[in-house]
C-alpha cells in the first residue's frame, strides 16, 4: 500500500512539474512577443508618426512664416522660420531613431529603406532650403522650391511615408 501510495506521489509530482515548466515557457514565449510588441509600436512606430507629426508642424510654421513675411512682420516670420527648422530637426532625429531600430530585423530594414532615400531627398533638397528662404526673408525663392521642389519631392516622399 504504502509503495502504491509513493508511486502516485511520484506521478503527481512528475505532473506538476511538467505543467510548471510548461507554464513557465509560456510566459517566457508570451514575454519575447511583448518585447517584440513593444519594439514594433513602440519604438519604431511612436518614432515614426512623432516624425510625421513634426514634418505637419513644419508645414504649418512655414505657413505662419510665409503670411508674416508677405505682411512684413519681420520678427513674427523669424520666429516662425525658427520653429520651422526646429520641427524639421525633431522630424529628422525620429526618424533617424526609426531607422536605428529597425536594424537587425528584415522586413523593417525593408520598409527603412524604401522611406530612407524619399525622405532624404524630402529634406535636404526641399525642406532645409525652403527654411533658407524663409531665414533669407526671400519669399520669391521660397515660393519656387514650393512649387518647383517640394511639391514633386513632397509627393514622392507622402508615397511611402
Amino acid at each position: 500500500m504504502s509503495t502504491g501510495l509513493l508511486a502516485l506521489l511520484g506521478v503527481m509530482a512528475a505532473l506538476s512539474l511538467l505543467v510548471s515548466a510548461t507554464g513557465i515557457i509560456a510566459i517566457n514565449k508570451s514575454y519575447d512577443a511583448l518585447v517584440v510588441l513593444n519594439r514594433i509600436q513602440g519604438v519604431e512606430l511612436g518614432n515614426f508618426a512623432s516624425s510625421n507629426t513634426n514634418m505637419q508642424r513644419v508645414r504649418v510654421a512655414d505657413s505662419f512664416a510665409t503670411r508674416a513675411l508677405e505682411t512684413q512682420q519681420w520678427d513674427d516670420a523669424m520666429a516662425a522660420a525658427g520653429r520651422s527648422g526646429q520641427y524639421a530637426r525633431a522630424a529628422k532625429d525620429d526618424l533617424d531613431r526609426f531607422f536605428a531600430a529597425t536594424a537587425g530585423t528584415v522586413q523593417e530594414e525593408i520598409l527603412a529603406q524604401n522611406i530612407a532615400q524619399p525622405y532624404k531627398n524630402y529634406y535636404e533638397n526641399g525642406i532645409l532650403p525652403m527654411l533658407d528662404a524663409l531665414k533669407s526673408r526671400d519669399i520669391e525663392r521660397y515660393y519656387q522650391y514650393q512649387v518647383t521642389q517640394l511639391k514633386q519631392l513632397g509627393t514622392v516622399f507622402d508615397k511611402v511615408y
